[in-house]
């Protein structure tokens, strides 16, 4: 079986399932009968192609994608096989062996290997193992030895082969001519696709003139047009210092090439090689900023050590230093540009020769991935390759030339000759030895190459052309329609060339035309009307040629009929140049070893590695490469959208009549980009002075931005770009402002929670404060909480960061065109389902009472449910429509989140290297609500570091700046170096932080979110960078536009304006934070640590005086019971939380000893504690002890009371004697207390306040709203408590007067209320009061059952815990299968009405706070702290969100 009949039988396998079907049913049976000798008029490598080219396009279903890349495979290694590696055949043999002799890159260490690959100045080492295998100066190959040679002498002329074959009349003459006998490119073909031909054909061919069997150049597409094919001629385009020395940067001279050839070339051809010399210069100055490895050195400093070396050997040490720095960068930047030169070819050049671009396809053919055959072994890749005779007779194409570059031809070949001969000689009269005797000495006198031009263009004092002229080259190469393949096609300036060609053949002794086709598997042509059907040249070729069998190769593929434009059909070529054209594109990439298994983020450097990528989201080009060089070098001359930059192989007219069918022309801007204002050379004019970045940053009315434009583009399209009003959403917003500080700073916390990661063997634990924390905030208020949008498995939050990024970035930051259209894509792809979302949530209705639970759940569950602000914004949207409304949020949010994260991003970087007192001063700061002082140390950071580098501006009308003199002109742009200006600010001013109040970078809300997420960040104990680069933004400085540009690398290489990431380390105590303990918490676990030794009086006062307080006695309480409850060898927990508990039992709240003597039993316990060290050491003595003393302290009240008053009279002396009173008047102790605690300077009563407002604010909403009968009856039975609640609090204050242990006191009737944790609990008998109003409470934390024996009470009592146990459990089955709420949070809005029931917000805050925790906690707080809140439903206890109004 053929290598064809196995490719189209797998082919067909493949594509069978999905319908599909591989040509016509005679091309089918063509192939099987003739695998051989297929009919390529049949059209049926073309019909594979295109199938592969639609099941591969990035739009189609995975699946089908799958299919084209096995197709792609197959086909790939089908034309690799085309011809041999290495080929046996060679036209000449050197008289001597040939060794590799270009030179090796410089090394520090002499003695060791050069690390990386590069590529040798004459292609020798490309095979290892045939080192010169391709290499420059060696034999052409031959693929073909031809056999059915007739006698030369029967040969017809050459000249009269070219009058009567190829020769393009003066005049229309056949079919398709236009009147001046030219026959425009039916595909549509542009002259810059001929340019870049002329690069690659010049690349690889450059016959020796005085031994035409020697190709001077390398088998290989490396670019030895610019960079030379000998180790004198790459030298003679390295840039040098002017004494000869290396500068260390890898850089070429300005607009520099090596090939001399192509100044007799298409002034386009010479415009596009200059476009490939910026792009290195631009690789090595990006791989020399990025310095990836942390090994290259400022040249600058280099040269300085060069010339300050005293000695020989420093000197010669400092030298090597530099010219290896100088070497290492210049090989990697040619390996990068030599990969993107490849890429241009397999994505642009062979895109075109296919047709993709134009049938609006973005696959491209890869050639050089890593794939297996059937059999499984590797497809080869990198083996060499060495360009034989026939290839270089195939990439003639002469009849291409446009009308315009005829013209220029003509006057080009008239003044050389004129120039060398004194005279001019008609085109059809000039002979090959004239034609050298011209040429010759037009390419050899050329001299330095940094003076070369071409096209009567001028070099500035830099060596450098004007961008204006070089891109004024491209573009009319775009818009210059190229001639077409056919006979009779070539331009008769060109006969010599020709006659030349077909001598050289001839004497190389090319094969036939027929005996090509048979090789390559083409079905050899039978006569000369089935070569080509025009009956005029079919017969004049028959009459020179007599038999099909003599027709040469040079003259048959050159005079061949073309094919027609078809799918997988665009250059339309003969068909023998179409079949081999593909064959030699996978041969000539695969085969080179720096274009496949060297080619690798390792030798090109990551950016150099991405940066040769093909584009992964559609960029407007369609996988075009070429696109993004143009947009790189000259951004200024080709804008965003410009049609002549996403097809330049294209003409214009062609491809917008295309674009117009397809209905998607309005995307692109198709007439000719105009000159910009004020720009020539290329270079912006930069705005460094303070006074003058102010000015034009502020003055809207004089600079436009374009921030507008570009948003409007978003929300409502390219040709309308209207904005909504947000009106309305900014006061929404800013009504709801109070509560994002803490949703923020809650959110911050759980970040760090959720993403902390532990060091192995260490204290130290981890968290990506950048990328998992500061970059997630914006998606889960703005996405989550504002518009009710949810991160999926398949969109998780990292994808929705990168949509706010690319928003930010196509609205603010969207100066290189490269990434307008990509960035514009998404943007409007994130909007489209912004808006859908959220306009789905407007459009449900109003469902807020009963939804209120999953409206409020921050947990991110409940997307489908409409947020409270989208609730708030339906209420009161007026006569918008919910379109607006959604438009109006997206542009008030979404556009400055991003730059928002970067700015918190920034200065947490910046505190990271400040001294710990300022750290400590901002927490502070935050902590005490002082926003002014906050907001000052705030500016600091971000005036030292701005998160934006700088901005580019439009003038509006004509301007002058403060201190300068020139004018600018309206139209005429300028870039504003934030950075700059601030360095040069003066003394006084403050500086710039932003490009503007926009958004979230307004002051009102900036100022309001900004503090509490960076108190959060900024309070982790022992705050540290992590380790290395790690803890490092990976960032460098750029110069692009005259000014320095910070730009971060991100994990895969690529960039981007905003941090990546940054990790920081934190130590062990840390855990009370990532763990989710609060403050209370944190304080009983560290002084109840494993550390060795105990806990200091300072922390168990501090315990101590916190019992005082409801909600932090339940804490403590709970920290305490986990504590006892610890086993082995955490043995110090136990004792030590037993030593704070003693200390508690006598300066705490009187709640302690209730509490541990109702639940005595687990102190029982540790008396039997047992632990014995490694050392033998029976450490569970001191807790048994310990136990022992405590057990018996509970059990005998007459000294428990005698010792606590004892402690308190001796505290009250002491505090007396201090303050110099001596007032003995006895109070109430725990009122004292009260009062002490509450007065500590730093206690704050944010949690109170927050809700005192709440329940104001949601007074007045319900005073608003119609009273439904439910809120009726909810206000009656608020009237009811309220009433009951008056009585409790006298009967309390009664109870406070006596003695805290009197018996008679504590043991009251069911129906008083006591402080006696477990009363009886009438109301628990009625469920109906858990099943009036919302459902019952979820807590993700399930209840914390204690070890304590509940039970050892009174008799009394032991029934009464029973039941309300029982009662308990059957709530909390109730509450798991809801599952709604998350732990230790309520809702501000649902409990109105519990909390106008209260006499203070402190026991409502109590009876939450107890709703979280364990059966024992939560029945103790209800019953014995605020019994009165059991008359309300506890499912109307919500979870904690920002309230919206």
């Amino acid at each position: 079986m053929t290598s064809f009949e196995v490719l189209h039988r797998k082919a067909s396998e493949l594509i069978a399932p999905i319908g599909k079907t591989i040509a016509s049913r005679a091309a089918l049976i063509d192939a099987a009968e003739h695998p051989d000798s297929i009919n390529d008029r049949l059209f049926l490598l073309e019909d594979l192609l295109t199938i592969m080219a639609e099941l591969g396009d990035p739009s189609s279903p995975p699946a089908y994608q799958k299919i084209a890349a096995e197709l792609e495979h197959l086909t790939i290694d089908f034309l690799y096989k085309d011809l041999p590696r290495p080929p046996s055949g060679y036209l000449a043999l050197s008289p001597k062996p040939s060794v590799p002799s270009a030179q090796v890159p410089t090394s520090n260490d002499p003695n060791t290997y050069i690390k990386y690959a590069y590529r040798s100045a004459d292609g020798s080492n490309y095979n290892p193992l045939i080192p010169t295998m391709g290499q420059a100066g060696t034999p052409y190959a031959r693929s073909v030895p031809g056999s059915q040679q007739t006698n030369l002498r029967n040969l017809p002329d050459p000249g009269l082969v070219f009058d009567t074959l190829l020769k393009r009349p003066a005049k229309a003459e056949g079919h398709g001519e236009e009147s001046d006998g030219f026959t425009p490119h039916p595909g549509g073909i542009s002259s810059l696709f001929f340019a870049l031909a002329d690069l690659i054909i010049h690349s690889i061919f450059n016959t020796n003139s005085r031994n035409p069997t020697i190709n001077n150049a390398s088998s290989y597409l490396d670019l030895s047009v610019l960079y030379g094919s000998s180790d004198a001629e790459v030298q003679s385009v390295r840039r040098k210092d002017s004494q000869g020395r290396p500068e260390g940067t890898g850089r070429l001279y300005e607009d520099v090439f090596a090939d001399s050839r192509l100044l007799l070339m298409v002034p386009a051809t010479c415009a596009l090689l200059i476009l490939f010399s910026r792009n290195h210069n631009f690789v090595a100055q990006r791989i020399l900023e990025i310095n990836e490895w942390g090994t290259y050195r400022d040249p600058a400093t280099l040269q300085a050590v060069f010339e300050n070396a005293t000695s020989d050997a420093d000197k010669k040490k400092a030298l090597t230093t530099l010219q290896a720095q100088d070497d290492e960068i210049f090989h990697r930047a040619r390996l990068v540009n030599c990969g993107f030169f490849m890429k241009v070819i397999l994505g642009d050049y062979v895109g075109a020769i296919l047709g993709l671009a134009r049938d609006g396809l973005s696959w491209r053919l890869d050639t050089l991935e890593e794939m297996r055959r059937l059999s499984h072994e590797f497809a080869p890749r990198g083996e060499g390759n060495v360009v034989s005779l026939e290839f270089n007779l195939l990439y003639r194409w002469h009849a291409t030339l446009s009308r315009q570059d005829k013209a220029w031809t003509d006057k080009m070949f008239k003044e050389t000759v004129k120039k060398s001969l004194g005279k001019e000689i008609p085109f059809d009269q000039l002979t090959p030895a004239q034609f050298f005797a011209a040429a010759g000495p037009a390419l050899r006198g050329q001299g330095n190459v940094q003076t070369w031009t071409f096209d009567g263009l001028k070099r500035d004092a830099n060596g450098r052309f004007s961008d204006a002229d070089i891109a004024r080259l491209l573009q009319d190469s775009t818009s210059y329609r190229a001639g077409a393949f056919r006979a009779r096609g070539i331009p008769d300036v060109l006969r010599v060339i020709e006659i030349l060609g077909i001598e050289q053949a001839r004497g190389w002794g090319a094969c036939s035309l027929n005996e090509f086709r048979k090789f390559i598997g083409l079905k050899p042509y039978k006569n000369f009307k089935e070569w080509n059907d025009d009956d005029s040249v079919a017969k004049a070729a028959e009459a020179l040629y007599k038999n099909i069998d003599n027709l040469e190769l040079h003259v048959g593929m050159q005079a061949e009929q073309a094919k027609a434009p078809a799918p997988g059909a665009g250059l339309c070529p003969g068909y023998t140049i179409s079949r081999a054209i593909l064959a030699d594109a996978v041969c000539l990439s695969r085969g080179d070893r720096f274009l496949t298994v060297d080619f690798t983020p390792f030798n090109l450097t990551t950016w150099g590695f991405a940066d040769c990528q093909y584009p992964t989201a559609p960029d407007g080009s369609y996988g075009g490469m070429l696109t993004k060089l143009l947009f790189r070098h000259f951004p200024a001359y080709y804008p965003a959208r410009s049609a002549y930059a996403h097809f330049p192989f294209l003409d214009p007219k062609y491809m917008q009549e295309k674009m117009q069918a397809k209905g998607i022309a309005d995307r692109y801007i198709w007439t000719r980009p105009p000159i910009p204002i004020g720009v020539q050379t290329g270079e912006s004019v930069v705005i460094d002075a303070y006074e003058g970045a102010v000015q034009v940053l502020n003055t809207h009315e004089v600079w436009k931005s374009g921030h507008e434009a570009k948003l409007g583009i978003v929300v409502d399209g390219l040709n309308h770009c209207k904005l909504p009003d947000m009106t309305l959403i900014n006061r929404v917003l800013q009504a709801s402002s109070d509560s994002w500080p803490k949703f923020l700073a809650q959110t911050t916390k759980q970040l760090i929670q959720e993403k902390t990661i532990n060091h192995v063997g260490s204290s130290l634990r981890y968290v990506d404060i950048v990328n998992d924390v500061i970059n997630i905030l914006p998606v889960r208020w703005i996405c989550e909480s504002l518009a009710g949008i949810t991160p999926t498995e398949q969109l998780p939050e990292s994808k929705y960061v990168e949509e706010l990024r690319d928003v930010c970035c196509y609205v603010f930051l969207d100066w290189n065109p490269a990434n307008d259209w990509e960035l514009r894509e998404s943007s409007v792809r994130f909007f489209q389902e912004f808006m859908r979302i959220v306009k789905s949530h407007l459009e449900s209705g109003s469902n807020f009472v009963s939804n209120t639970i999953s409206h409020l759940n921050l947990a991110r569950h409940a997307s489908s449910r409409k947020p409270i602000f989208l609730e708030t914004l339906h209420d009161k949207r007026g006569k918008m429509s919910s379109d607006e409304l959604a438009a109006a949020l997206f542009c008030a949010v979404v556009p400055t989140a991003a730059h928002w994260s970067q700015s918190i991003a920034h200065i947490v970087n910046y505190y990271l290297d400040a001294p710990q007192q300022q750290r400590e001063e901002l927490v502070t700061y935050v902590k005490e609500g002082k926003t002014q002082q906050v907001m000052e140390m705030v500016r600091i950071a971000l005036v030292a570091d701005p998160p934006i580098s700088g901005a580019q501006r439009t003038a509006a009308r004509g301007t002058v700046l403060p201190g300068s003199t020139k004018q600018f002109e309206a139209g005429e742009s300028v870039f504003v170096s934030v950075i700059e200006a601030n360095e040069n600010r003066p003394k006084d001013k403050a500086g710039l932080v932003s490009l503007g109040e926009y958004g979230l970078l307004s002051a009102d809300i900036f100022e309001k979110i900004t503090p509490a997420v960076l108190g959060e960040i900024l309070s982790l104990p022992n705050l540290q960078r992590g380790p290395g680069a790690s803890g490092t933004f990976t960032r460098f400085t750029q110069h692009l536009r005259g000014a320095p540009e910070q730009v971060y690398v991100d994990a895969v290489g690529g960039l981007t304006p905003f941090p990546t990431s940054l990790i920081v380390s934190v130590i062990r105590v840390t855990k009370n934070y990532t763990k989710g303990y609060s403050d209370t918490q944190a304080k009983v676990r560290d002084a109840t640590s494993n550390d060795p030794w105990g806990p200091s009086g300072t922390q168990m006062n501090e315990i101590a005086q916190l019992t005082y307080n409801q909600g932090d006695f339940v804490e403590i309480m709970e920290m305490l019971d986990k504590r006892l409850n610890d086993k082995g060898k955490n043995w110090r927990h136990v004792f030590k939380s037993l030593t704070v508990l003693d200390y508690c039992l006598h300066q705490g709240s009187e709640n302690v000893v209730i509490y541990f003597r109702d639940n005595v039993y687990v102190i029982k316990t540790l008396k039997e504690f047992q632990y014995v060290d490694e050392d033998g050491k029976d450490q569970g003595a001191n807790v048994r002890q310990k136990a022992k003393d405590i057990t018996n302290l509970l059990q005998d009240d007459s000294r428990l009371r005698q010792e606590r008053r004892a402690r308190a009279s001796m505290r009250d002396r002491m505090v007396r004697g201090a303050a110099g009173e001596d007032n003995d008047e006895p109070g109430d102790e725990n009122s004292r207390r009260r009062g002490t605690l509450d007065s500590r300077p730093g206690r704050s009563n944010r949690d109170e306040d927050d809700l005192r407002r709440a329940i104001e604010e949601s007074k007045k909403s319900m005073a608003q709203d119609q009273i439904t009968a439910e809120e009726r009856d909810l206000q009656q039975a608020i009237k009811l408590s309220q009433e009951e609640e008056e009585k409790r609090n006298k009967a309390v204050e009664d109870s406070n007067a006596s003695a805290l242990f009197d018996d008679h006191n504590q043991l009251v009737p069911a129906n008083t209320q006591s402080n006696n944790p477990f009363p009886t609990m009438t109301n628990f008998s009625d469920p109906t009061a858990y099943t009036v109003g919302l459902q019952p409470q979820f807590t993700q934390i399930q209840p914390q059952f204690t070890a304590f024996n509940p039970y050892q009470q009174q008799m009394q009592q032991q029934m009464q815990q029973e039941a309300a146990q029982a009662e308990y459990l059957r709530q909390q089955e109730l509450f798991n299968s809801n599952k709604l709420l998350s732990r230790r949070s309520f809702s501000k809005k649902t409990t109105t009405a519990a909390a106008a029931t209260n006499a203070s917000a402190e026991l409502i805050r109590s009876a939450a706070a107890a709703a979280t925790n364990g059966s024992a906690y939560r029945i103790w707080i209800e019953q014995s702290i605020c019994p009165s809140l059991s008359i309300i439903p506890t499912n109307t206890i919500e979870h904690a969100e920002p309230s919206t109004v």
